[in-house]
């Protein structure tokens, strides 16, 4: 049967030996022994020979285990290593959230570290071009990006960064020699290759909600294209660069949101204070409103007649100012100021040099800005002066900063409408005593304003209160609009039964015989000299009869509440004798009804700013917990105890838990290997110990929580089946532990439950969807440990 008389002739063999080489009952391999003459082998020499061939097995099994425990090790290394290069850029962002320049260069040495690149680059996206922001690099790569730190893809189609910006991706080139950007000479691509010696390149988009916002560059001078490992590394901080970025504009705009609130309350006090003296507070509305918003100088010119003359400027020389004085404006399209009046609207020339219109070349030498806004002072409408803002190098405002002027023009209007009405009034001994308590209740109600910061109803109180006795009106209310609803929010000297018939509907839909529904239709004050006379009561409508007869009034006043245009409100002051209210009282509840909706406003941004600070504070906690529990990790990589015990810590206290537990599967029961807080007589019996999983009662959350292996979350523990049925296990967790509501969160492990992180509170409060996703984080990262581990 021998199949081979080549080898039998080739090496003069007759007899011949194989013992096979097994591992697991198969054979890896052949022991062959031969002979070149005719001899058989003995019983004893094969044995021999089977006792070299399990030793040769066993020698390439030692081999064989010897190398996957290096790769494991290998593997495990460059994990940790990894592990430990996000932890000091998550340690960069927390304590540094504001400063971008840090973050980017920690990310970018680690990056091109770890995955051996010789340099790298950070690039940020603004509108089509790329900055780049952060170099890992040579001299020759250096001084190429100092002479063009500004990329437009537009110029260069083709190249790296114009094809993440079209598709999104990661860009591998593993030779930029034979890439189609090299081979076609592009200009950018050319002194990379051939002077930097960059052969192999990755570039990694910065996507936040899937728009590009920046990129990650990495390099070698040799052809060794990255692995998939080094690319998902390079992706992990790229992520981490985007929510860096967008924890710094958050905080940026909270700064710059607190900045505005300080300056506006800065100014209401000087209104408050100087409510006469014109000068400060036009001065102070100048150089406020020039700070925040980065201007070098700012101006406002008031109307006389047809021109328009300096009044107050910010940062100007004297001789500027002087020059002002002696150049009025003229109402025409040749200035910024008479382009403004003649549109009563905010007019922006990001470079006066530029616009064909501008003619007042002497102001522009004289004072020396090339990019300016103005925005119009009105009153009724009307045009009666101009506030601007100007800047020495082409640089535009943005929509913000020309939304805080607005404001600020509003309120030196309101200043000047206040001086007028108190010049206007000095000739009249008795209208002056009138303007006075007009004056004093606009104070008292802008100190109120600016020293309730978030509460309307004092405002609203001290507001009501001030229109009802300047009016000589009886009572008033303030109503709020909800949809086409109002709702009673205010009250003074209301009579009794129409205060409890308010009380018993506070929430109401008029009927359109009321002022609410008139008022709220024309969008404008209205009027009712005598209600025994008006149309509504002489049809008897019955809730408008009702209104008259409870409250005995015969006059009303109605004036709406409007913020762009749409009502967010009515006051209402009504009399108990037929009248006609006068001009200055209508203005003059016009006026409180403007300060409430600037009131409501403020508090509507304050509360957004303590939002974001709240959302801000919460993220910064929670980077700052994930950030300790790898530090643990980095620390201890073989210990699980420690990290459980850190894990669990920190989830329990951000999520303001009672207590927790972190459970192990171990066959067919759970382990307690981890509790924090635990009340002592819980903790005895659960610490170490192992629960069968058939303790817990099926239709219960907890034996719900085994079959689907999903979050599970139980409001109330005592509402539960197996509280209900008197499972032992759920009646341990409510009576021993106190526990109320309860949040179970699997950890898994391609998708088998291996374990459990639990977190009690000790009263009824269901926790919150992102509190929810901090512990799913935490169980994934507990996952992560104990492969690590193992």
């Amino acid at each position: 049967d021998y199949k081979a008389p080549d080898v039998l002739s080739a090496g003069g063999n007759r007899a011949i030996l194989g013992v096979p080489l097994l591992r697991e009952g198969l054979p890896i391999g052949v022991l062959t022994l031969t002979r070149s003459t005719t001899r058989p082998f003995t019983e004893k020499q094969i044995e021999l020979a089977t006792i070299f061939a399990d030793q040769a097995v066993i020698a390439i099994e030692n081999v064989r285990l010897f190398d996957e425990v290096e790769a494991r090790t290998r593997d495990l290394s460059e994990s940790l290593e990894q592990q430990t290069a996000t932890s000091e850029v998550l340690k960069v962002i927390s304590s540094s959230p504001s400063a971008l320049e840090p973050v980017f260069n920690a990310m970018l040495e680690n990056a091109t570290r770890i995955c051996e690149a010789t340099f790298g680059n950070l690039f940020l996206r603004d509108g089509p071009i790329f900055r780049a922001v952060a170099l890992q690099s040579q001299k020759s790569h250096v001084d190429i990006l100092r002479r063009n730190p500004v990329i437009d893809p537009r110029e260069y189609p083709g190249i790296p960064l114009d094809r993440a910006l079209k598709t999104k991706q990661v860009v591998h080139i593993p030779d930029l020699r034979t890439d189609q950007s090299y081979m076609e000479k592009n200009e950018l691509i050319i002194p990379l290759v051939e002077v930097v010696g960059v052969r192999t390149y990755v570039l990694v988009p910065m996507l936040k909600e899937n728009e590009l916002v920046g990129a990650i560059g990495m390099y070698r001078q040799e052809v060794r294209p990255f692995s998939d490992k080094q690319i998902e590394l390079v992706k992990n901080f790229a992520a981490q660069a985007v929510i860096a970025i967008e924890n710094a504009r958050l905080l940026s705009e909270l700064r710059e949101s607190l900045q505005q609130q300080t300056a506006t309350a800065d100014v209401l006090k000087v209104i408050s204070r100087s409510t006469f003296d014109l000068q400060t507070v036009l001065e102070t509305l100048t150089e406020s409103a020039a700070r925040l918003c980065a201007a070098n100088n700012g101006a406002i010119q008031m109307r006389d007649g047809d021109v328009f003359r300096f009044a107050a400027g910010y940062g100007f020389s004297r001789e500027a100012e002087q020059y002002g004085l002696e150049h009025p404006l003229r109402l025409d399209r040749g200035s910024l100021t008479g382009r403004v009046a003649l549109e009563s609207r905010a007019i922006h020339l990001p470079d006066v040099l530029a616009d064909p219109e501008y003619q007042v070349t002497g102001y522009q030498k004289t004072f020396g800005y090339r990019t300016i806004l103005g925005v119009p002072l009105l009153r009724e409408g009307t045009t009666i002066g101009v506030f601007a803002l100007t800047r020495n190098e082409v640089n535009s405002f943005t929509d913000k900063q020309i939304e805080l002027v607005t404001t600020f023009a509003d309120q030196a209007a309101i200043a000047i409408e206040n001086v007028r009405l108190f010049n206007s009034v000095e000739a009249r001994t008795r209208e002056l005593s009138e303007s006075l308590k007009q004056q004093t209740a606009t104070s008292d109600v802008l100190k109120v304003i600016s020293s309730s910061t978030g509460e309307l109803q004092p405002v609203f109180d001290t507001m009501l209160e001030n229109a009802t006795r300047l009016c000589a009106a009886k009572f008033g209310n303030l109503y709020l609009c909800e949809g086409d609803a109002f709702r009673n929010s205010a009250m003074h000297n209301v009579p009794p039964a129409f205060a409890e018939a308010r009380k018993r509907e506070p929430l109401f839909r008029p009927g359109p015989s009321s002022v609410l529904y008139r008022v709220a239709s024309a969008k404008a004050a209205v009027e009712i000299p005598d209600v025994l006379e008006d149309e509504g009561y002489i049809a008897r409508q019955p809730r408008f009869v009702s209104a008259v007869e409870l409250g005995g009034f015969r006059s009303i006043l109605g004036v709406p509440m409007l913020k762009d245009g749409s009502l967010v409100g009515i006051i209402v002051i009504y009399r108990q004798e037929v009248g006609n209210f006068t001009d200055k009282q209508i203005e003059l509840v016009q006026n409180f009804a403007a300060q409430a909706v600037i009131a409501i406003e403020n508090t509507r941004l304050l509360n957004e700013l303590r939002q974001r600070t709240d959302d801000l504070s919460e993220s910064l906690e929670q980077q700052t917990a994930t950030s300790e529990v790898l530090k643990v990790i980095s620390s201890t990589p073989g210990e699980l105890e420690p990290v459980f015990n850190a894990m669990l810590a920190n989830a329990t206290r951000i999520c303001e838990a009672k207590f927790g537990t972190l459970w192990l599967r171990e066959g067919d029961s759970f382990r307690v290997v981890a509790l924090h807080n635990a009340p002592p007589a819980y903790e005895e019996r659960r610490r170490n110990r192992s629960i069968p999983l058939v303790d817990f009662h099926p239709k219960s959350a907890f034996g719900l929580f085994l079959k689907t292996r999903q979050v599970t979350h139980i409001a109330d523990v005592r509402l539960d089946q197996g509280y209900l049925d008197g499972t032992p296990t759920t009646i341990d967790v409510a009576d021993a532990a106190g526990a109320r509501t309860v949040l179970l969160v699997p950890m898994l492990k391609d998708n088998e439950l291996v374990g459990s992180i639990t977190i009690y509170r000790q009263e009824v409060r269901p926790f919150t969807d992102k509190q929810i996703e901090l512990v799913k984080n935490f169980a994934a990262q507990a996952v992560i440990a104990i492969e690590n581990a193992r």
